[in-house]
């Protein structure tokens, strides 16, 4: 049996009280990565709707569940895939 765990290697899934780790209010990959929030090598991410938000956030090129979309909105910030 062969396992295919190159796609498992590119992807991480953050929460939405994380995102208040990060020092702007446009979200993105980049950003997430100064952060420390993933790693460098990861190139796929998703927000789920876990915790709460500090504030309004713009969401730029990234995957977020409808619970988690739905808070975004509601504080405010919008989400730009």
């Amino acid at each position: 049996m062969v396992l295919d765990l190159t796609k498992k290697q590119y992807k991480a899934v953050i929460r939405l009280n994380d995102l208040a780790k990060v020092n702007s209010e446009t979200i993105d990959l980049l950003s997430l990565k100064q952060a420390d929030l993933v790693g460098n090598n990861i190139r796929y991410v998703s927000i789920i709707d876990s915790g709460e938000l500090s504030g309004a956030y713009t969401i730029v090129g990234i995957r977020t569940t409808k619970g988690a979309k739905d808070k975004i909105i509601a504080a405010g910030g919008k989400v730009e895939v």
